[in-house]
């Protein structure tokens, strides 16, 4: 399947996702009771978004976090194999603390092959901007996010039957995360991100991929992917590049050349930097 196609596909199924899949519908949480949680989400001001005076809600399955929040042994969702949402993280929250693992299909299942491209758990659904993700696992699920200005840092995604990282928006910083075994590693779409110390590995297509233009990346690095390594595909107007450092690298992928921003590489190098 051409880049692009697949591109539009996973768009189109995130965008079937997000609609579905809003906070509080009984699909998201299994049985309709998904509330509000966080460290100071309890009993306080509506209209005082930090909750400074609220109390501890446990979050679980399918809830939506609303004030900032490290997750503990208190909080069911990290003792509970979630399908198909973990958590949603609402804007302005700063998450820490995150270890979800989602339900998987029955590998031995003879269908479990159509099911991964048809159905798939999302760990972290963000639903608004200026959010921060920082230091945290997800198994068999990914981090989906409609978000500009946020920050995703330290986060280690593998195993998601769909891409590690998604987001669409702008200004979003992602800063050394890992993305193994996935369907794709981290894919970006938008204006003005920044990419930096990335290291995404063995994932079915793609490794990094950035559509848009003027987005940054720094140092990332993709190997031993489907796809390509490290892909960004922009405008043609020579004003809305791409940028790089030129130090983001990629080997042994299935896809040539490994590393290409806006369709170029570090000359002499075969195509292995860019």
């Amino acid at each position: 399947m051409r880049k692009g196609n697949w591109i539009g596909l996973l768009l189109f199924g995130v965008t079937m996702l997000a609609a579905t899949l809003s906070p509080g519908s009984a699909w998201a949480n299994g049985n309709g009771n998904g509330k509000d949680c966080g460290d100071t989400s309890g009993n306080h001001d509506p209209d005082d978004r930090w909750g400074r005076a609220g109390t501890d809600v446990p979050c679980a399955c399918g809830d939506t976090v609303t004030t900032d929040t490290v997750l503990d042994s208190s909080d069911p969702v990290l003792s509970t194999l979630c399908f198909p949402v973990g958590l949603f993280v609402a804007e302005g929250v700063r998450l820490g603390g995150v270890n979800i693992q989602c339900r998987k299909d029955d590998e031995d299942d003879s269908e479990s092959d159509r099911r991964d491209d048809d159905e798939f758990a999302v760990g972290l659904f963000i639903i608004g901007d200026e959010v921060k993700i920082v230091h945290g696992t997800l198994r068999n699920c990914g981090i989906f996010g409609f978000t500009s200005e946020s920050k995703i840092e330290r986060v280690s995604v593998s195993d998601a039957s769909s891409a590690g990282i998604f987001l669409i928006g702008e200004e979003n910083k992602l800063l050394h995360n890992r993305c193994d075994r996935n369907k794709a590693g981290i894919v970006v779409v938008g204006e003005e991100n920044l990419l930096e110390r990335n290291i995404c590995k063995h994932n079915k297509k793609d490794g990094i991929l950035v559509v848009g233009s003027e987005n940054q990346l720094n140092s990332n690095q993709g190997r031993n992917n489907g796809g390509q390594g490290v892909v960004a595909v922009g405008d043609d107007d020579d004003d809305d590049k791409n940028r790089t450092d030129k130090r983001n690298y990629g080997d042994k992928n299935g896809e040539k050349p490994d590393c290409e921003i806006d369709g170029r590489s570090v000359p002499g190098t075969d195509g292995r930097i860019c």
